[in-house]
């Protein structure tokens, strides 16, 4: 494997593509929305989106234990991720906006994916030394940042919890290689919208875009991966998941734990 791209176990987990609890079959009556790329100057809308999504979700209460003592601090943290991460030629985000309920109705950032490409995709050779385990969530103790103090943290769940993500890393990593891979680090939608299939449409077009995608380079099949909440795993499965793994992380003290399922979807036969 590469070296990472700010590997880290806490990043890789609070970006576990979310999808509330909307159920696959429901009709959306709100307005549809517009999908656009993401732009560096999305960031801050993504860290107000994902923080928003994950807040009430398990693991980001058990590992954020002092989110309200701190809030900006992981605010702070997710946005410079976010930053850093979205000027990355490998890092692809796209963007669902509807217009405001509030004056002045301009169009209001709703919900925002972020995947990781392959090597072979990305344009700049300078990236070949990072690789797909970007998380624009936040990065445990990476050493990175200005601002972010992450006091928000539990830091001893945080590394308790380490080993035994990488172990559901790990088994992602070998199940395919890795440039036959396009990660989704992030899927997330902010409360109030969700149940509207918000996230489904920013799924949808970004794995439309992957299909039409030119064929140099590719070296074999290419799979869509991600490493989902139980939440998320409806929506997945209506857009053509397959379950691989399920993987459960116990909590420090042993009297909870945290299950998720490993995920694929072919996108292109090689």
């Amino acid at each position: 494997m590469a070296i990472t791209l700010w590997r880290s176990v806490l990043a890789s987990l609070l970006l576990l593509p979310l999808s509330t609890a909307a159920q696959p079959s429901q009709i959306v009556l709100a307005p549809k929305p517009e999908i656009r790329r993401a732009k560096v100057t999305d960031y801050k809308d993504i860290a107000r989106i994902t923080v928003a999504a994950f807040r009430e979700s398990p693991h980001f209460t058990y590992l954020h234990q002092f989110f309200d003592q701190y809030p900006n601090d992981t605010y702070v943290c997710f946005e410079e991720e976010a930053y850093v991460g979205l000027q990355h030629p490998r890092v692809v985000g796209h963007i669902a906006t509807v217009p405001a309920k509030e004056p002045p109705h301009e169009r209001l950032a709703v919900s925002a994916g972020l995947w990781v490409l392959p090597e072979w995709m990305d344009s700049d050779p300078s990236a070949a030394s990072q690789t797909r385990r970007w998380s624009p969530m936040v990065s445990f103790l990476h050493g990175l940042r200005n601002e972010c103090k992450e006091r928000d943290i539990n830091v001893t769940r945080a590394l308790d919890w380490q080993p035994q993500w990488e172990v559901a890393d790990k088994w992602l990593e070998d199940a395919y290689p890795e440039d036959e891979q396009l990660y989704l680090a992030s899927l997330a939608t902010l409360p109030d919208y969700q149940g509207h299939d918000y996230a489904g449409y920013v799924v949808r077009e970004a794995l439309r875009e992957f299909k039409e995608f030119p064929e140099d380079g590719l070296p074999g099949d290419l799979y869509a991966t991600l490493i989902a909440t139980t939440a998320g795993e409806p929506l997945y499965f209506e857009t053509g998941f397959q379950s691989l793994k399920n993987v459960t992380i116990d909590a420090v003290d042993k009297d909870e734990s945290f299950r998720f399922d490993i995920m694929s979807l072919r996108v292109r036969h090689g």
